[in-house]
């Protein structure tokens, strides 16, 4: 005994809702073409099609090159077998005139205008040739004539039918950011990723390459160092040795570590340098006495305080970044028990 589930009931009314569809469809397409068949049987004649392009396209002189009947029937993604009014095609040219023919308003027919014109030419095109820089893609010159009683007020542009933003007005050209117009100080100087990573891409050379890394590494932001590491490594494949790469990256990290300190301090520093080399020359000099040695002396222990909070803090920013302890001793210079003795007080802070 054969089962029918609720299932397969929607199923089949679903299915028969489909049949009902496409024979209304070709139902009205039929219709349609009744009442068009009349403007179908002139326009099939050469010289009343003519008439027409020129009619409709108002050259400054008169086209009277010979045009040919071209097939009218095509594939679109939307109709299995789509046909259109009438096509005719400039004779040894690919130039084409799509002519529709319209009774009533269609307030879409810019949109399907362009959809038949991209069919036509998707039939037409020679893929292989295509791809040559000298090649001429096709041009189709869409047509309509209407017969209808009300004015025509529908929109014969998809840039008028398109949203519209202030900043930008559509132009035929396609939007173009070339690389190659666009100077390596320009894509450092920008503060973001993807002009870091054009950057990459102009490398000519793996000597370029390892230059760029190491200039973009230097002038990224802490904000976005760790992902265009990541692009490097990606990028490198191939291009550079991956142990290599990773020596390029701690070398340039430890760098950077290294210029961690603020440009106050560093003018601080060197006022202090120079205050002193000017006492100790006037010193050697004689012109200073003996009770000022003392305080010389005193300020030359002081200079050495300070460059050891400065190592101090130096160590502690490293380790905040997880840097190896090897890796901080060739820095800094500093012995592991110095370093062991930063992490106690680290830890007792916490």
């Amino acid at each position: 005994m054969l089962k029918i589930t609720y299932q397969h009931y929607i199923k089949y009314q679903e299915f028969q809702y489909c049949i009902v569809a496409e024979e209304q469809e070709e139902y009205i397409y039929d219709k349609n073409n009744e009442h068009d068949k009349v403007i179908r049987e002139i326009l099939m004649k050469k010289e009343e099609a003519l008439n027409l392009i020129n009619k409709a396209l108002k050259p400054k002189e008169e086209i009277k090159e010979p045009i040919e009947l071209y097939s009218n029937r095509f594939i679109t993604s939307k109709y299995q077998d789509r046909e259109s009014d009438i096509i005719y095609k400039i004779k040894d040219k690919n130039i084409f005139f799509l002519i529709e023919h319209q009774s009533t308003i269609d307030y879409s027919i810019a949109y399907r205008m362009l959809e038949y014109s991209i069919e036509i030419m998707r039939t037409i095109i020679n893929k292989k040739e295509s791809k040559n820089k000298t090649y001429k893609y096709p041009l189709i010159i869409p047509i309509i004539i209407y017969t209808g009683e009300e004015k025509w007020n529908a929109k014969l542009s998809m840039k008028e039918l398109k949203e519209q933003v202030k900043w930008y007005e559509e132009k035929e050209e396609i939007s173009l950011v070339d690389v190659n117009k666009y100077s390596k100080e320009e894509l450092l100087k920008e503060n973001n990723i993807l002009s870091k990573v054009m950057l990459l891409e102009k490398s000519k050379n793996t000597v370029e390459f390892i230059k760029n890394v190491e200039e973009i590494l230097k002038t990224i932001n802490h904000k976005n160092l760790e992902k265009i590491k990541d692009i490097i490594r990606y990028k490198s494949e191939g291009i550079i040795e991956q142990e290599q790469l990773e020596k390029l990256l701690k070398k340039v990290k430890i760098e950077k570590e290294e210029k961690t300190m603020t440009l106050a301090e560093r003018i601080h520093e060197n006022e202090r340098k120079e205050r002193l080399e000017i006492r100790l020359q006037a010193m050697r000099e004689g012109e200073i006495k003996g009770e000022k040695r003392g305080e010389i002396r005193g300020e030359k222990r002081g200079e050495m305080r300070g460059k050891l909070e400065t190592i101090n803090l130096t160590i502690r920013r490293m380790l905040g970044l997880k840097l190896e302890d090897k890796i901080i001793q060739e820095v800094t210079g500093v012995k592991q028990k110095e370093i062991e003795k930063i992490k106690k007080e680290l830890a007792e802070a916490r």
